[in-house]
C-alpha cells in the first residue's frame, strides 16, 4: 500500500511543476500582454490563448493534481511513521483529518465550478 501511496506522491508531484509552470507564464501574458511571445518562447502565441489556459484550463486541472497529491503525500506520511510514537501519531492523525476535511471542501468547490 505504501508503494502504491509513494508512486502517486511522485507521480502527481512531477505533474504539478509543469502545471504551475504553465499556469505562471500565461498568468504575466494575461498582466502583461507583450510577455506573451517572450515567457512562452513563441509557443503561447496569442493573448488570448493565455487567457484561456490561464482562466478555463489550468485551475481546475491543478486543483485536481495538487488535491491528489496532498492526499496521498498525507495517507504516506500516517502509514509510515504513526507507530513511532504517541505523541507523532496524534499529530499525523490531526493533519491526516484535516487534509481530508479540506480536500472534500475543495473538490465540491471544483465540481460545482465545473458544472455550474
Amino acid at each position: 500500500m505504501s508503494s502504491t501511496l509513494a508512486l502517486i506522491s511522485a507521480c502527481t508531484g512531477v505533474l504539478l511543476a509543469p502545471l504551475a509552470l504553465l499556469s505562471v507564464l500565461s498568468g504575466y501574458c494575461m498582466r502583461n500582454p507583450w510577455l506573451t511571445g517572450i515567457l512562452t518562447l513563441g509557443a503561447l502565441g496569442e493573448y488570448n490563448l493565455c487567457v484561456e489556459i490561464h482562466t478555463l484550463q489550468i485551475p481546475e486541472l491543478l486543483t485536481l493534481v495538487g488535491l491528489a497529491h496532498v492526499v496521498a503525500t498525507a495517507e504516506l506520511l500516517h502509514s509510515k511513521y504513526h507507530g513511532l510514537n504517541p505523541i507523532l501519531k496524534i499529530l499525523l492523525g490531526v493533519y491526516r483529518m484535516t487534509v481530508w476535511i479540506l480536500a472534500l471542501i475543495t473538490l465540491t468547490i471544483v465540481v460545482v465550478h465545473i458544472t455550474a
